[in-house]
């Protein structure tokens, strides 16, 4: 492209005036779309820490301990790498729109309009190409939250309000976060898992593992969201507006998720905050309910306590009381965890993201009218039809969710360019 323009230039003449402002409504469309000031200047700063990573990790000037340094260095770099290659990229094009303008003002010299439409054509590409870095750029300075990237969940469901309607509700919830982890090579297993007797939910708590985890023998694309960043704006309280096959009046039921951090490096429930064993009250039973002589008549269910924060948890699922306690402290430590990073939220004086249902599973975060086949988004107010092919495919969690984080990403940016300005 710049070398036919190059060798055009020298022969064309004055270009019109229409062609004039067409150029001038676009050049300003590329001013418009330019980086506040603020943010540019965070992602320079960026830029110019991973140069100087580069330079120390080349000298071997790391310091006493050189392993330790290494390691941290080299994580800082590959957590700036994606800024300062966007800026590289996002400082090209505006090199290459320059250039293209400074040949545009060249062949209006000379007044021809076919070069000044090949170069008002070339810019129009540019302008669209730096607008998509642009937005990339914006993407990499935003904070991230690096267990959104690495933590498996534990997705606990349990049927609210309404009675059979609530327990059917939330059986089909459980099968629908199911499909959503399988459709992505992802391990799900029922740490607890009880049914009614007409097929609904009585309770169940899902661990999902991700393709990097342990628990998982696929290989993970480092860049794609784990099963706790995919799935935790599924937590709150869900509602269902329908009429029961027995009846001809709407009914309104509920059914409540949590979906809890785990640590994916942790078989065992344990991890970077291993639960001190002196914390813990460890308690044998025998299981009730269904499940055979052999389960009623040995000391297989495991409840585990908490002690300073009372937090409890039993596990009768499994015949075997070591897979038992190991489930279960899966849990416990996935639920303690969860209370201590609140507790450090609250000291520091954070606000829970909104976009999350609450804690205590008290907020209502969407409904479903089976009547309107509708389903309807509190906190993004989205709505989406065909609630059967959301369920049923495991789409519900994808299709929402992608909104919520453009939401928080939006929110990101807003407490950015506050910190900037």
């Amino acid at each position: 492209m710049y070398s036919t323009i190059f060798r055009k230039v020298h022969f064309l003449g004055t270009t019109s005036t229409p062609m004039r402002l067409l150029f001038q409504r676009r050049q300003n469309n590329i001013n418009s779309l330019s980086l506040s000031q603020s943010l540019l200047q965070r992602a320079e700063s960026f830029s110019k820490r991973y140069n100087e990573i580069v330079s120390i990790l080349a000298s071997g000037k790391e310091g006493s301990s050189r392993m330790s340094d290494t390691k941290s260095l080299s994580k800082e770099l590959s957590r700036l790498a994606p800024t300062h290659n966007i800026l590289s990229e996002y400082r090209d094009l505006q090199n290459e729109i320059t250039s293209i303008s400074e040949m545009k003002t060249e062949a209006e010299s000379i007044s021809d309009d076919e070069i000044i439409k090949e170069c008002l054509e070339e810019m129009e590409n540019l302008n669209s190409k730096l607008s998509r870095t642009e937005s990339s750029l914006i993407e990499s300075l935003l904070p991230k939250d690096d267990e959104d990237y690495s933590s498996d969940a534990l997705i606990e469901i349990r049927p609210g309000t309404g009675g059979d309607e609530a327990s059917l509700f939330a059986m089909s919830l459980m099968q629908c976060y199911t499909k959503f982890s399988q459709n992505r090579n992802w391990k799900v297993e029922k740490l607890q898992f009880s049914k009614t007797d007409i097929g609904g939910l009585r309770e169940a708590v899902l661990s999902v593992a991700s393709s990097s985890s342990p628990h998982n023998k696929y290989a993970a694309d480092p860049g794609e969201l784990s099963p706790y960043g995919a799935l935790k704006y599924e937590s709150g309280v869900h509602r269902v507006q329908r009429v029961p096959v027995n009846d001809v009046r709407i009914h309104t039921s509920t059914a409540s998720v949590a979906v809890l951090r785990h640590d994916a490096s942790s078989s065992d429930g344990g991890g970077v905050n291993e639960i001190p064993a002196a914390e813990l009250k460890v308690e044998t039973m025998r299981s009730s309910g269904a499940g055979g002589q052999h389960v009623n008549t040995t000391e297989s269910a495991v409840r585990l306590t908490h002690i300073p924060t009372g937090i409890s948890v039993s596990i009768q699922d499994e015949r075997s009381q070591h897979q038992n306690r190991t489930k279960a402290m899966r849990l416990i430590h996935a639920r303690v965890s969860e209370v201590q990073r609140e507790e450090e939220r609250r000291k520091r004086g954070e606000e829970r993201n909104e976009l999350m249902g609450g804690g205590e599973r008290s907020e209502r975060v969407r409904t479903y009218n089976f009547p309107q086949d509708r389903v309807s988004d509190h906190r993004s107010k989205a709505v989406e039809f065909g609630i059967d092919k959301l369920l049923d495919g495991g789409d519900l969690v994808a299709v929402f969710g992608e909104g919520l984080r453009q939401m928080r990403r939006e929110s990101l940016l807003k407490e950015l360019e506050k910190q900037y300005n």
